[in-house]
């Protein structure tokens, strides 16, 4: 009998699936800073709220992923990269009845611009669309995607000292 782990939908639902049929993965993601804001995407399935980034491909830079992910979801250049927070999860994607064990990594970045486009129009049929401005005062945490809801609250105050480290007023 094989080992079964237990993994987390887009829904939240669980669901154990044998050991051997997952798979692994690094992926990136960018809480994108623009003034008081940060860029958010909604998850097409759920609605809710999540942040640009995607799976690491083989021989990729973290940093390059991150970029060629902001670039393919909402059109926007990043700059000031800088590590945030690490965690993992598994997540079971229904559309592909796919098991991921993830590495996630979580990085703030700088937009020069608040001009996003909906990836909808770069990326058709991906799970997350319409870009959009969030000020960092009214990010509410039931509005998260799962993972993301509990990271939030954790990294809140960092993003907001990184806004300040840039030069950006916060008050």
């Amino acid at each position: 009998m094989s080992e079964l782990v237990e993994f987390t939908n887009v829904h939240g639902e669980k669901k154990l699936i044998p050991l051997e049929a997952v798979k692994e993965r690094d992926s990136v993601y960018a809480l994108v800073l623009h003034g008081r804001n940060v860029l958010f995407v909604n998850v097409k399935e759920t609605g809710k709220k999540w942040v640009l980034g995607g799976g690491v491909e083989p021989g990729e830079a973290v940093e390059d992923a991150l970029r060629r992910e902001a670039k393919e979801e909402a059109d926007v250049e990043l700059e000031d990269i800088r590590a945030l927070y690490e965690d993992e999860t598994y997540f079971f994607h229904e559309p592909t009845q796919t098991a991921w064990h993830v590495r996630l990594l979580f990085f703030t970045a700088r937009s020069q611009s608040d001009r996003v486009v909906d990836k909808e129009l770069l990326v058709p049929n991906e799970d997350t669309h319409q870009p959009h401005w969030v000020n960092v005062d009214d990010v509410r945490v039931e509005d998260l995607q799962p993972v993301l809801d509990r990271i939030y609250p954790l990294v809140r105050d960092e993003i907001v000292r990184r806004m300040s480290d840039g030069g950006i007023s916060v008050s």
